[in-house]
């Protein structure tokens, strides 16, 4: 034996047995392997990187930073159930249970979870134009422009919290019944509980991201309203105070130095939003093209042929 060399062992591959015509059900052979195919193990991996994100502290206020990082993390995991559903080992176990009461849900669920971030998509344009009114009003001491923009902004916050309360059922699929647990398809049953994790990880992310952008959109509109109670608004105290400027002209520096550290910091907040909403711009766009592009994925696998 020539010395370095190691013997090594092949053992031959496995080949399915023709089907029994006795047998009620053929033996598959493309099994999808779902513990062990580098396909599913890439989804899961994105499962638990969302779920980690979601379930760590986040902050009260929601910050930019952590939103858009739960939205790539979002695409990140949609982008590989479209890799899973491509493969024809996928395909093919979810088309066998096309008649199952489930699929219709889950072609609903992905029909519900577009529709939802193409809204979210919409509201954060329109949370962009009235943060950006509400900017130019501060800087110009626009009283009445800047009170209208504050309220229209916080229209568009309330929108994001129904939006993500609008998904709450979605993922909350029926059973799968006894008989067909009976028919021994492991693979069908593996890819429900594939797609039902996927579906109830996207839920849970989407629903945190909307709500974060509420939160964080919240802090720059109470930052921008704190000045006035009741009905004084700034507006009215600057015309109060310019009004009594020859006989109070120490009490006028100090209020304009009040109102000016007020309006840059209330300006410090709408920018801080503002970047947030620009982060969110691209993913948001992805996810939802992505979302609409795995609804059609799957309604062609789980379309009857004939």
């Amino acid at each position: 034996m020539v010395g370095g060399m190691r013997r090594s062992l092949s053992f031959p591959i496995p080949r399915c047995a023709p089907p029994n015509p006795r047998h009620r059900k053929p033996v598959r052979c493309s099994s999808l392997s779902c513990r062990f195919h580098p396909a599913v193990s890439h989804l899961d991996h994105n499962i638990r990187g969302l779920r980690a994100w979601h379930a760590a502290p986040r902050p009260l206020c929601g910050s930019p930073n952590w939103i858009a990082a739960g939205l790539e993390r979002l695409d990140a995991l949609l982008a590989a159930l479209a890799d899973l559903l491509f493969l024809p080992q996928a395909q093919e176990p979810l088309h066998r249970r096309r008649l199952s009461p489930w699929t219709d849900r889950l072609l609903d669920d992905f029909l519900r979870l577009a529709d939802t971030h193409g809204s979210f998509r919409a509201a954060l344009t329109e949370l962009k134009s009235y943060q950006a009114d509400a900017q130019v009003a501060l800087r110009r001491n626009d009283e009445p422009r800047f009170a209208s923009a504050v309220r229209a902004q916080r229209r568009a916050e309330k929108e994001f919290i129904r939006l993500a309360a609008g998904i709450h059922d979605v993922g909350r699929w029926p059973a799968i019944a006894e008989e067909e647990e009976e028919e021994e398809d492991s693979e069908g049953v593996d890819m429900a509980g594939i797609m039902r994790k996927v579906t109830v990880a996207a839920v849970a992310a989407s629903a945190a991201v909307m709500v974060g952008v509420a939160a964080t959109s919240g802090v720059a509109t109470e930052a921008a309203a704190a000045r006035g109670t009741g009905r004084q608004t700034w507006g009215a105290a600057v015309l109060r105070w310019t009004a009594r400027a020859k006989a109070m002209m120490r009490g006028r520096e100090k209020e304009r130095e009040k109102a000016a550290a007020w309006r840059g910091a209330a300006l410090a907040k709408l920018e801080k939003l503002e970047e947030c909403i620009e982060a969110l711009e691209s993913s948001s766009e992805r996810v939802f093209r992505t979302l609409v592009n795995t609804r059609v994925s799957l309604l062609n696998i789980l379309t009857p042929t004939f």
